[in-house]
């Protein structure tokens, strides 16, 4: 299965004619498997953001299957994708003025976390919730 990517510029309306599309870009985006959008933001500067599951790694544009971070640029050029391995979903996103990208979700004892954070290592072998920052390219 693969989900779309819509960044609409106005309402639908049911007076469209083949090639009058009112919208700024539309594609598919994913791989081979069921990949799965959560959230969706865009920045100050255009940009739009989709976070999510990818289970179709390695293909499309996913080195590997977990959660998923890409950028499309403001005519809907794939800027970048990322993917964290140990990743279980994306229950929400956020982009501050600065650009950084925060993430939120489930994830699973392996995920990666940096030195000094606030819990570095998992406490038990469950799911656990998780905060990422990202900071701008």
């Amino acid at each position: 299965m693969r989900f779309i990517v819509i960044a609409l510029s106005i309402i639908a309306s049911p007076g469209w004619t083949e090639g009058q599309v009112p919208w700024s870009y539309s594609t598919f985006f994913g791989g081979i498997g069921t990949d799965t959008a959560r959230t969706v933001r865009a920045d100050r500067a255009g940009n739009t953001y989709i976070a999510g599951l990818a289970q179709s790694g390695p293909s499309g544009p996913f080195e590997a299957s977990g959660i998923f971070l890409a950028k499309f640029d403001g005519d809907g050029e794939l800027v970048y994708t990322k993917v964290w391995r140990a990743g279980f979903s994306v229950y929400g996103m956020h982009i501050d003025d600065a650009g950084n990208v925060y993430l939120v979700g489930l994830t699973n004892p392996t995920f990666p976390t940096t030195p000094g954070s606030y819990q570095p290592n998992s406490a038990n072998a469950g799911l656990h919730g998780y905060v990422l920052k990202l900071a701008p390219d």
